[in-house]
C-alpha cells in the first residue's frame, strides 16, 4: 500500500533495462544499409530488431556483405582513432568499403561511424545489444531471457524500499539481485571455454590470489 501500482509497474520496467544491460542477454544480429558518401548513422537505421526490443544502445561487431561474395568482419576502434586517422581528418576523404567503425555517443541515441566513407550501397550486419519495451500488460513481448528475469523483482524491490528509506531492506535487495545476475550469467555460459564469453571471471584468478577456485554446479 505504500507504493502506488503504477509506481512499482515503473520500478519493475527500470530494473529489466538493468537487467538488460548488466547482463548484456539481449542479443540483437541487425542489418544496416549503407548509403554511397554518409559515414554516420544512427542506432534508429538498425533493422530487425526482436518482438519485445524498442532500440539497441551497444554495438559489439559489425561485418559488410562483399558484392558477389560473402561476409568480412570490420575491426572497431576508438572514435578518437577515426577522428585522427580516418575520414574525419582528411580534406579530401577517400571513399571505399568498409575498414574500421566506431560508436559515437552511448545509450539508444548513440550513432555509428563508418570509415572509409561508403563508395557503395553495402549490406551489413551487427551484432548489437537491445533495449527492452516496458511491460505494459499481460501480452507485451518479454525480450529478456527467463533466466534473467528471475533477478528483475530484487532490483525493483531495492528502489521501493529505497524510496520508503528502507535502507536495510533495501540493502539486501540489492544484494539479491547481484547474487541472482551471478546465477544467471553462470548458468548462461557453456561448460566448455566458459571464460571466451564476456563477463565471465578467469578461473585463474582465485589460483592467483592464493584461493581454491570455486567448484562450478551444474545447472
Amino acid at each position: 500500500p505504500l507504493i502506488p501500482t503504477a509506481t512499482l509497474d515503473s520500478y519493475i520496467n527500470e530494473s529489466r533495462l538493468q537487467v538488460a544491460a548488466h547482463g548484456a542477454c539481449v542479443r540483437q544480429f541487425l542489418n544496416l544499409a549503407l548509403v554511397v558518401g554518409t559515414n554516420r548513422y544512427n542506432f534508429t537505421a538498425l533493422t530487425g530488431l526482436s518482438a519485445g526490443v524498442g532500440g539497441v544502445y551497444h554495438i559489439r561487431q559489425f561485418w559488410y556483405q562483399v558484392p558477389g561474395a560473402g561476409t568480412l568482419w570490420v575491426s572497431s576502434r576508438p572514435f578518437e582513432y577515426l577522428g585522427l586517422f580516418g575520414a574525419l581528418n582528411n580534406p579530401v576523404p577517400v571513399q571505399g568499403p568498409p575498414a574500421m567503425w566506431a560508436q559515437f555517443g552511448q545509450g539508444e541515441t548513440g550513432s555509428l561511424f563508418i570509415d572509409p566513407i561508403p563508395d557503395t550501397a553495402y549490406t551489413c550486419s551487427v551484432d548489437a545489444l537491445g533495449v527492452p519495451i516496458p511491460l505494459v500488460d499481460d501480452t507485451t513481448a518479454e525480450a529478456i531471457p527467463a533466466i534473467w528475469t528471475l533477478a528483475v523483482p530484487f532490483y525493483a524491490a531495492w528502489l521501493g524500499f529505497m524510496s520508503n528509506q528502507r535502507q536495510s531492506d533495501a540493502d539486501m535487495m540489492l544484494k539479491r539481485f547481484q547474487q541472482q545476475m551471478a546465477l544467471a550469467r553462470n548458468a548462461a555460459n557453456p561448460d566448455i571455454t566458459m571464460e571466451n564469453w564476456s563477463q565471465s571471471p578467469d578461473p585463474e584468478d582465485a589460483n592467483r590470489l592464493g584461493a581454491a577456485p570455486a567448484a562450478r554446479t551444474a545447472a
